[in-house]
C-alpha cells in the first residue's frame, strides 16, 4: 500500500493481466490488503480498485471469480465502501454468481447491512434468486440467503416481505432451515418467519376489516 504505484501496478494486472491466473493473483492481493481495516477504506476510495474486482466477478472463471468475490465481501465489510460498489454493480455481479460461489450470498447479506438493500430489491428476480438459495444452496449460503432476506424485509419493508412469500414453498424452506441449519440460519430463518407472519396477518386483516371489528367487538362485549 505504501510502494508508489504499486495499487495502479495490481489494478493493470486485473484488467489486463496476460492470464486469468495473473488477474487472480492480483484480486487476491486485493483481498489481503483489505483485510487491515485502514487500506480497505483506501481501497474502496479507488474506483479502479472497485471496477476491476467488479469486473472479474463477471467475466472471470471460476477460481479467479472466487478470489474477487471474497475481495468484494472484505470490500464490502466497510460501509463506506457500499455506496461505490453498489454504483459499480457489485450486487448485479454477485446475484448473476450466486449459483457458482457461495460467497456471492455473503456478498449481498454484506451490502444489504450497510446501506445496499434497495440496490438489490431492485435488481429484477433478486429476491426469487435469494429464496432459491435458501432452499437448495449449500449449508453457508443457505445461512447467508436467510440473513439477506431479513436484511431486505427490515430495511425495505412489506413489498419485500410480499415478494418472498409469493415464491413456492418459501414457507416450507424456512421451517427446514430452522430445524437443520446453522444456530445463526435458525435465527434468521426463525426472524424471516416472524416477518412473514406479521405480512400475512396484515394482509387478512386488511382484506377483512369488518370481521375484525365485529370480532373485537364480540371479545370485549364477553
Amino acid at each position: 500500500m505504501l510502494a508508489e504505484g504499486a495499487v495502479e501496478a495490481i489494478c493493470h494486472a486485473m484488467g489486463s493481466g496476460a492470464t486469468w491466473r495473473a488477474k487472480e493473483n492480483a484480486a487476491a492481493t486485493v483481498l489481503s490488503l483489505a483485510s487491515v481495516h485502514s487500506y480497505r477504506r483506501r481501497l474502496g476510495r479507488n474506483p479502479r480498485v472497485v471496477e476491476r474486482v467488479v469486473h472479474l466477478v463477471r467475466t472471470g472463471p471460476s477460481s479467479t471469480k472466487k478470489d474477487a468475490l471474497a475481495a468484494l465481501l472484505c470490500l464490502s465489510g466497510e460501509r463506506e465502501n457500499v455506496g461505490k460498489l453498489v454504483e459499480a454493480g457489485a450486487a448485479e455481479a454477485a446475484l448473476s454468481a450466486i449459483s457458482e460461489e457461495e460467497t456471492a450470498v455473503a456478498v449481498l447479506a454484506s451490502l444489504a447491512k450497510r446501506g445496499g438493500a434497495e440496490a438489490i430489491v431492485n435488481i429484477d428476480g433478486a429476491v426469487v434468486r435469494l429464496v432459491a438459495e435458501l432452499r437448495r444452496g449449500t449449508e453457508w449460503s443457505r445461512e447467508c440467503a436467510a440473513a439477506a432476506l431479513v436484511l431486505l424485509c427490515r430495511r425495505v419493508g412489506a413489498a419485500v416481505v410480499a415478494q418472498v412469500m409469493s415464491v413456492s414453498g418459501v414457507e416450507w424452506a424456512i421451517w427446514e432451515l430452522m430445524a437443520t441449519g446453522t444456530e445463526r440460519a435458525r435465527r434468521k430463518a426463525a426472524s424471516l418467519g416472524r416477518a412473514c407472519r406479521r405480512w400475512a396477518a396484515a394482509e387478512q386483516t386488511a382484506e377483512y376489516p369488518a370481521t375484525s371489528d365485529v370480532t373485537t367487538t364480540a371479545i370485549t362485549a364477553s
